[in-house]
């Protein structure tokens, strides 16, 4: 089993660009500049034969270049306590257009459709301890910031390793447009 997702990684100018937002939240585990990615797909753990199934279908899916627009913080989590803080990424045809191209491919190969609404983010932290309270503080003090835009010329399938220290991503195979 590997366990997969299928994702656009971020150029370096802007990774960097995204690092420098990640400070001033208390027991926050901010994400390495090599895990900064805006998830098209969760894929979860799947058999080396539906692995290259879905490689396979990935690899023949058509896509034009288009540009994708950081332009906002956020958070994930509920009342009591906040779980993520992300940069999201501006809704565009384009970007919905690969999202459903994709979604449509998985699910043509037996995997169940994902029950959550697409929000194109990028996962700049994980709170331990984080109230919605700490979260809109640095969502204020860190939310003034230029958009951030690049041109998406390729996306990625990713494996994803858990250890003690997060998760390692590991770039499978690169489809370029």
């Amino acid at each position: 089993m590997i366990r997969l997702f299928v994702a656009i990684d971020i150029p370096d100018e802007i990774a960097l660009q995204l690092v420098s937002l990640q400070s001033g939240l208390q027991d926050c585990r901010w994400s390495p500049r090599d895990n900064l990615h805006l998830t098209l797909r969760f894929l979860g753990s799947l058999d080396e034969p539906l692995a290259e199934e879905v490689d396979f279908a990935l690899a023949h899916l058509k896509c034009k270049p288009f540009k994708v627009r950081i332009n906002e913080l956020g958070c994930f989590g509920d009342a009591q306590r906040a779980r993520t803080v992300w940069a999201g990424a501006e809704k565009s045809q384009a970007l919905t257009n690969l999202h459903s191209k994709v979604e449509n491919k998985v699910q043509q190969l037996g995997l169940e459709p994902d029950k959550r609404k697409y929000a194109p983010h990028v996962t700049l932290g994980r709170l331990s301890q984080g109230t919605p309270k700490d979260a809109a503080h640095w969502i204020t003090e860190k939310g003034q910031f230029h958009p951030l835009e690049f041109e998406v010329t390729r996306m990625v399938l990713f494996s994803t390793h858990t250890t003690s220290n997060g998760s390692i991503y590991q770039p499978e195979r690169y489809y370029v447009f």
